[in-house]
């Protein structure tokens, strides 16, 4: 009856240490994407600006002179 014990003791502790081991990864998780969302949103706007897709201002008054 002893050993049934205390091999149920050691799975407990194990399952808790698991679980507190996956809590705090997904803590760590958590707040590094808290930490990297301004950066991700500064760095997609540097982007966006610096690939400007829109037609430049001779190609525009061009086509209003075509109408």
């Amino acid at each position: 009856m002893d050993t049934l014990l205390s091999i149920l003791q050691v799975s407990i502790l194990i399952a808790t240490s698991m679980l507190s081991i996956t809590a705090f990864l997904a803590l760590i998780y958590h707040i590094g994407i808290l930490l990297a969302l301004p950066f991700g949103t500064i760095l997609c706007t540097a982007i966006f600006d610096t690939w400007d897709i829109s037609p430049p201002p001779q190609q525009q008054d061009l086509q209003h002179l075509h109408k």
